[in-house]
């Protein structure tokens, strides 16, 4: 990669991938277009950041060459779409992340996290580390998984748990960093299979379902999954990272966000979902963000409110809060 002038901190890029053939819904590949047409930019720079370039990527050209799979491999819906898509994705996100201060990437179905957070890991000079915000785990391999929907794979491939890169189209991926299990954390699963489960704690990611976001609350849960993560391997902090929120709309109850397309009850509150982002935004470490699985074509007609928050947990990524924040007497002395 060429050497380039440091990015603006307060400088963002804007890439839509409004791809949706990791799972079988159609409408999610109109969630960036739908995000962008309902004043992303706008209410980015009313927060005063400078939009330095926006993308929005077309899928529908690909190359998919017609290499077939290899039979002793499980099976992937759409592989060479989806390996396609990525692909592109990965270089995209790769060229732009040294050009601002935080880079947003608007989906489209999870599986675009595959090229995101690999592109993005490339181009980061820092450690990486990835908040994973979702009402599922995504750590399906091709071989437990059922549906064999990419969408449910993309942290297990992130990881190295199965080797995506023997799959058609997906040969690229063997030129990108993986991620460390022990360097995510996953906030707000509910629907977990049970051979996934036991994957994930194989792995070691860190994992914390609703369960401890109704016994401890969603400050302690966040702020345990930063230090967790914000650690070196001796276990000292680290002077320098970058966090990376990869954020499922879905992680929200469809009470609240219904326009999505593997909607869960008993999902995150308003308030908790807005709270895991400006916790992030607070530490200064957050750097890039996925926001992804809104479908302008499933649940309500009126979809304005799914849009919005989408919008809002954003905006709330980037800095956006009530008020100043205040140290209250008595708590939280000494952190």
């Amino acid at each position: 990669m060429t050497d380039v002038s440091p990015p603006s901190p307060r400088t963002v890029n804007i890439l839509g991938a409004g791809f949706n053939l990791g799972q079988p819904l159609p409408g999610v590949q109109e969630g960036p277009a739908a995000l962008l047409e309902n004043h992303l930019m706008e209410r980015i720079q009313a927060l005063g950041w400078s939009v330095h370039e926006v993308r929005n990527l077309d899928f529908s050209h690909l190359n998919l060459g017609n290499q077939s799979l290899s039979p002793d491999l499980a099976p992937i819906h759409h592989v060479h779409e989806a390996g396609a898509a990525c692909r592109l994705i990965a270089h995209t996100a790769e060229m732009m992340t040294p050009t601002a201060g935080f880079n947003l990437v608007i989906g489209g179905d999870h599986s675009i996290a595959i090229g995101s957070i690999a592109g993005i890991s490339k181009a980061s000079s820092e450690n990486l580390r990835v908040i994973w915000v979702d009402a599922h785990a995504d750590f399906n391999t091709p071989t437990s998984s059922k549906s064999h929907n990419l969408h449910g794979m993309p942290l297990s491939a992130l990881t190295n748990v199965f080797d995506l890169a023997q799959y058609p189209n997906f040969e690229f991926f063997a030129h990108y960093p993986r991620l460390k299990p022990e360097h995510v954390a996953i906030i707000g699963a509910r629907s977990v299979d049970p051979p996934e489960l036991t994957l994930l704690e194989e792995a070691g990611v860190h994992l914390y379902t609703m369960t401890e976001i109704d016994e401890y609350g969603i400050a302690a849960v966040i702020e345990d999954a930063y230090k967790q993560l914000a650690k070196d391997e001796n276990g000292e902090p680290l002077t320098s990272c970058h966090f990376h929120l990869s954020y499922d709309i879905d992680a929200l109850d469809p009470s609240i966000a219904p326009n999505t397309g593997t909607c869960v009850t008993g999902g995150l509150t308003y308030r908790e979902a807005h709270y895991i982002a400006e916790y992030m935004s607070q530490t200064k470490c957050l750097k890039s963000m996925d926001l992804v699985e809104v479908n302008p074509v499933l649940g309500k007609a009126d979809y304005g409110s799914t849009i919005n928050i989408a919008l809002e947990l954003i905006e709330s990524a980037l800095g956006k809060r009530i008020a100043s924040p205040r140290k209250l007497l008595g708590v939280r002395e000494g952190k």
